[in-house]
């Protein structure tokens, strides 16, 4: 896929070339409506649910598909669903990653109340846990109590964190002692040993690879790219390309969703360059295990997941998750055992999360649906 740095380039230079108008134009493609979220969050609705909601839907969620859906219960609770709709059904077929993406949003939700006053008493699938696949059934009921209640140190940077799908600075190392604070969990592991990220970062390109040489998980993604601002403003998820630079490509023709997903196009081989070159910056990897693979841990694998990211985020390390070697197809099944294998990860323990980490550049924060946009109508 192609990388923001390569559009941005190409793009500048585009605008350049159209003058004063190009200038002028380009100013007004920023996706603002789409960002608005990252700024109302904090701004209060009257409800201490609908305040907590407001940072929740920031949450980082696989392919920003922002699967959540919640019901209003009475004055103090609220019920979380997961939008059927919003599944990837080719490289997540039993809902595991889109899981913990819920896990992610239940446990930004708990910062957010906390911060506030409020203690979140979360209780994970209600009425049973669905398999193979999530179905209507609650995925959590939580239930808010006024109460003093310690503030999380973590929640300063929720408008900070990111995942930064772009090259790391391969000469700055990662110490050993950054590491240990921020892989301290019993469910964390990571290493910033070369020797191992030698080895790990060619497992990462092989499943990347994989994944984008098969066509139908190819396709998933390719459905789900948003380009420039209209389209990114009338879906503000999936995968987004927006500013002038990307709407230029795409309107020239040097970047639509046939070229780009089609491994004969010069912007599908740019691409995969680009991502090889990306992959290959790692200079440490961390990731999240469970004992067992029940919908419940796979929560649990979310809370701890978005703690580990704002954890990064402080001590100011840039991470980038990989989901390709952990998809459960048939194409896959090979690099998912060796990643296993590779990290000492025996069954029935279960790899719920896995990312490269190093130093990297600012970016942008993701689209997001408006928090009251995921509300179901009583």
């Amino acid at each position: 896929m192609v990388s923001r740095r390569m559009i941005l380039k190409t793009g500048v230079a585009a605008i350049v070339v159209l003058g004063v108008g190009g200038g002028i134009w380009a100013g007004t493609r920023n996706p603002d409506r789409a960002l608005a979220p990252w700024r109302q969050a904090g701004t209060g609705y009257g409800d201490a649910r609908l305040d907590a909601l407001a940072y929740a839907v920031l949450s980082p969620n696989p392919h920003n598909r922002q699967p959540w859906l919640v019901q209003l219960i009475g004055d103090d609770a609220l019920d979380l669903y997961c939008d059927l709709d919003r599944r990837l059904p080719e490289t997540d077929p039993f809902d595991r990653q889109i899981t913990v993406g819920l896990g992610c949003f239940s446990e930004l939700f708990r910062m957010a109340a906390a911060e506030a006053g409020y203690k979140a008493t979360i209780v994970p699938f209600p009425d049973g846990e669905p398999s193979p696949r999530l179905d209507s059934r609650r995925v959590a009921r939580i239930r808010l109590v006024k109460e003093i209640v310690k503030k999380d140190q973590l929640f300063d940077a929720v408008f900070d964190r990111r995942s930064v799908k772009e090259p790391f600075d391969i000469s700055k190392p990662i110490a050993s002692t950054l590491l240990a604070d921020l892989v301290s969990g019993e469910r964390h592991g990571g290493t910033v040993d070369m020797g191992v990220i030698t080895g790990l970062r060619e497992l990462s390109w092989n499943a990347h690879e994989v994944e984008t040489l098969t066509p139908r998980t190819m396709q998933e993604s390719v459905d789900l790219m948003r380009f420039g601002k209209t389209e990114i403003e009338a879906n503000p998820d999936g995968i987004d390309f927006g500013g002038p630079a990307f709407e230029l490509m795409n309107v020239t023709g040097l970047m639509t969703r046939e070229n780009v997903g089609d491994p004969a196009s010069t912007s599908f081989k740019q691409g995969m360059k680009i991502y090889d070159e990306m992959l290959h910056s790692a200079m440490g990897y961390v990731w999240i295990t469970s004992a067992g693979n029940t919908r419940t841990q796979q929560l649990i694998a979310g809370r701890d997941w978005v703690r580990l990211n704002l954890r990064a985020t402080q001590l100011g390390l840039a991470v980038h998750p990989l989901s390709q070697a952990l998809q459960e197809y048939s194409e896959m099944d090979e690099l998912y055992a060796a990643l296993h294998k590779s990290l000492g990860i025996e069954a029935p323990s279960r790899l719920q999360m896995f990312a490269r980490i190093g130093y990297g550049p600012r970016i942008e924060p993701s689209p997001r649906w408006p928090m009251k946009t995921r509300l179901i109508k009583a």
